[in-house]
């Protein structure tokens, strides 16, 4: 969080079944492995649309994806190796967990979605949705530590605007 700003929350038309299906997944969603990082730490993904994983440190890494706890794939990724590029492998609505076991504070999420109205949030909290037809939205926001949001908005059919997303989120005592 910069100044209430907060990076890293995938923002998503919930009731995207008003909303085309994605006929072709589109090009692999590169994260990469830099500075003992990944980034970018949150990616949205089309059903079907595949993950690269790059790694640009000179250190040994693996690549370790899960679903709730099911594991997708385990594979190493050397230094100057080739992009790895997995299937996802996941539903709309599921997130992967992409992590390394050599480095454990390395996390990354992916969050598959049914079509392409996504986007994550900058350093300064902002998105940017483009493409949506006049009509009735559910805006969702969800950040990996703090849970799911969301936002009913309208869109007319006039002059293109911009429309304020706020989210809040309280702070919880931790026990």
């Amino acid at each position: 969080v910069t100044n209430g700003k907060l990076k890293d929350v995938l923002v998503r038309v919930k009731n995207g079944a008003l909303l085309p299906a994605a006929k072709a997944a589109p090009a692999p969603v590169v994260i990469d492995q830099k500075d003992c990082m990944y980034s970018p730490r949150v990616v949205g993904v089309v059903a079907g649309q595949k993950i690269a994983v790059r790694n640009s440190d000179p250190a040994f890494h693996n690549v370790h994806g899960a679903i709730a706890g099911k594991l997708l794939w385990n594979k190493p990724a050397s230094p100057k190796d080739p992009d790895l590029v997995l299937e996802a492998g996941a539903q709309p609505g599921e997130v992967v967990d992409v992590t390394c076991d050599v480095h454990p504070w390395m996390h990354a999420y992916a969050v598959v979605q049914a079509h392409a109205a996504f986007a994550v949030t900058d350093e300064h909290g902002a998105f940017e949705l483009k493409g949506l037809p006049p009509g009735s939205y559910t805006l969702e926001a969800w950040h990996p530590t703090l849970g799911t949001r969301t936002l009913d908005i309208k869109i007319g059919g006039g002059a293109k605007g911009a429309v304020t997303a706020r989210f809040s989120y309280k702070r919880s005592e931790m026990p």
